[in-house]
């Protein structure tokens, strides 16, 4: 089955009798179920985005929501750096998305949710190496990295799926 953004769904699979592949055409409507990825994946572009320049205009700030502790002025230029990566793959994503190409779409959120379970993997080792007081801080923020690599495979997958 294929699906095209005017809303129309082709169905392949029967040879008709002249031997020649026969293409029905069946009208899907745009109900709330099949405006769920897209809806779900432009929440996540516009939090990648929102993220990404949250972190290039208040890195400190950022750094804290993010789950790590600096001591180290220099260390704001990582977080930038990390901004400005959720900055480009927020773009891209949203790119993809006003072309309307549900499969690199779906593809790139699933993939995106691996940075955010690298996030959530460097966030527990800051966690360890954090005084006591920071811990109960980082571990509330290890819960946004879960959740936002959960919801990025929901909505890739949703995509995906045809919803």
């Amino acid at each position: 089955m294929v699906s095209e953004p005017s809303g129309f769904v082709f169905r392949r699979g029967s040879i008709g009798e002249s031997g020649t592949a026969v293409v029905t055409r069946r009208w899907r409507s745009a109900s709330s179920e099949a405006m769920l990825g897209w809806f779900l994946s432009a929440a996540a572009i516009v939090s990648l985005v929102a993220v990404g320049v949250a972190a290039l205009a208040v890195p400190r700030r950022s750094a804290a929501v993010y789950g790590i502790v600096l001591d180290d002025q220099r260390a704001l230029a990582f977080v930038r750096a990390m901004g400005a990566r959720d900055l480009v793959i927020g773009g891209l994503l949203a790119v993809v998305a006003f072309q309307r190409r549900v499969g690199p779409l779906g593809w790139g959120l699933c993939l995106t949710a691996v940075v955010a379970l690298v996030d959530y993997v460097v966030v527990t080792a800051d966690r360890r190496a954090a005084p006591s007081g920071a811990r109960a801080r980082a571990r509330d923020t290890r819960v946004l990295h879960a959740m936002g690599a959960v919801g990025l495979v929901l909505a890739g997958g949703l995509l995906l799926a045809g919803y």
